[in-house]
């Protein structure tokens, strides 16, 4: 009989030990528990959770953001959580960032949790609009008109220049 059998039925035999001194009324300790039970310990005080602050938490988005995959960390760069009592509410605009989200949601829980000693337990996901951002010019005259509407001195310029543009 190898180790690993003998040490499976040695525990077997423990357990079937314990469950006929319960039938029996008798509750005793049974040595293969007390090698793998850690000894009582001394109530502990559990403190109260220590309020989290708005920085807090988006150092911890950043730095949870880094340690997801390259398309999700870059999803979570794009959103901004909000903390709502000891609740994260995040905001998302498309069902891309809500899978992103979905994937991570409860590894970015616990680790929250344990770097805020258990403040914040919960994430929740709202449905916003999608933000409208500047369009960044594309096609030639776009980039004419946006830097001409940077330097309206430009278009001086170029009128007496004489140039022919776009």
């Amino acid at each position: 009989m190898s180790g690993f059998e003998a040490f499976k039925q040695k525990k077997q035999e423990d357990r079937n030990l314990a469950i006929k001194e319960e039938k029996n009324g008798e509750t005793s300790v049974v040595q293969s528990e007390i090698a793998y039970d850690e000894p009582p310990q001394e109530e502990q005080k559990v403190a109260e959770p220590a309020q989290v602050s708005q920085e807090t938490l988006n150092y911890c988005w950043h730095e949870f953001s880094q340690s997801a995959g390259v398309r999700t960390s870059s999803l979570m760069k794009a959103i901004t959580p909000v903390l709502q009592g000891s609740e994260i509410v995040v905001t998302i605009a498309s069902a891309a960032q809500q899978d992103a989200i979905e994937d991570v949601r409860m590894d970015f829980i616990r680790f929250i949790s344990q770097k805020t000693h258990g403040a914040i337990q919960s994430l929740r996901i709202e449905k916003g609009a999608a933000e409208i951002t500047d369009r960044k010019p594309y096609t030639e005259k776009e980039k004419l008109d946006f830097m001409l509407s940077k330097n309206p001195e430009w278009k001086e310029m170029i009128d007496k220049l004489g140039l022919r543009l776009p």
